[in-house]
């Protein structure tokens, strides 16, 4: 039997313990089990209470740094310069396999453009064509053909149901884009920017080599009005939303003329100090004031009966 004093085991018949001394009676001799519960748990207890507290401390320090990260990681990201544009950052009706396609289709030329519903994208094809592509079926819809070199520009009708373009071969067409017709081909000899004015009733060409104007009717196919060698120099042409002025500026201008929208009055100019080159001009969508970027940094907000910025940085 074991003391129940010292828990040292002794002999059956022992009356007294072998170390301590003690008596050994039943009421003073404890069973194996007893002795070694009283003995060894508590150390037991104290070893499991110990790893539990350091499980728990690893698991708080990993969780702290990971909401640390999380909390500074665009602070990060932009240190180091790997701010990226994700799909979500872009309009809605943004599609990229709708461009990815549109690679594969053909070589692409110079000007591409799309229709006011944005249901068909204009480009050149290999061969001096011209492809429309359907925005929802994602195919090519339509091939016109009539240029016999390279496309400079084009534009849609505000209807969507004709096409304007030109070329290197110095020729300008109205497509019907019902049937892929040819609805005119004016042979101008110039290389020509194609506007459309009136509800798409008058079509405008703008020339570079001579420096004019031309308005036709794109009805009768007849010319209405023409400036011829007015322009400046390299003019580039853009209209009003509201049809009711026309910008022009030019290669190495300081300066952007505002006219009205049949180039007889002129209306303004938008300059600062006449010492940096014009980098680009345009109309806001209300159609009384236009923005100018100059080579200097320079940006303004013009109206267009006014020769004072309304607004500039």
């Amino acid at each position: 039997m074991y003391c129940s004093h010292c828990g040292t085991k002794n002999q059956e018949d022992d009356r007294f313990c072998v170390k301590c001394g003690k008596p050994l009676t039943e009421s003073g001799a404890v069973e194996n089990k007893a002795v070694i519960h009283s003995v060894d748990k508590p150390g037991q207890k104290k070893r499991s209470w110990s790893f539990i507290g350091l499980l728990i401390l690893i698991l708080l320090v990993a969780a702290s740094v990971f909401a640390i990260y999380k909390i500074w990681q665009p602070l990060f990201e932009t240190i180091r310069g790997d701010t990226k544009s994700t799909p979500s950052t872009l309009p809605e009706s943004f599609v990229w396999s709708q461009f990815e396609e549109m690679a594969l289709l053909d070589s692409v030329g110079y000007s591409q453009v799309i229709s006011p519903d944005g249901n068909s994208l204009a480009y050149q094809l290999g061969n001096y064509q011209i492809a429309l592509w359907d925005t929802s079926s994602k195919q090519v819809s339509r091939v016109l053909e009539g240029h016999t070199d390279v496309i400079i520009s084009m534009r849609f009708s505000p209807d969507g149901r004709s096409l304007a373009s030109s070329a290197y071969d110095w020729s300008v067409i109205l497509w019907d884009l019902q049937d892929g017709s040819i609805i005119h081909k004016w042979d101008i000899g110039d290389l020509c920017g194609v506007h459309f004015l009136d509800g798409g009733e008058t079509l405008v060409t703008d020339c570079f080599e001579t420096r004019s104007l031309y308005y036709w009717d794109t009805k009768s196919g007849e010319k209405k009005l023409d400036y011829f060698g007015w322009l400046t120099k390299s003019a580039n042409i853009e209209f009003s939303p509201l049809d009711n002025a026309l910008l022009q500026y030019g290669f190495a201008t300081t300066y952007v003329n505002i006219y009205d929208r049949d180039y007889v009055n002129e209306l303004g100019t938008a300059s600062f100090d006449l010492s940096a080159e014009v980098v680009s001009a345009a109309f806001l969508p209300d159609g009384m004031n236009y923005v100018a970027a100059f080579f200097d940094g320079k940006v303004g907000i013009w109206n267009i009966n006014s020769d004072d910025p309304i607004w500039q940085k």
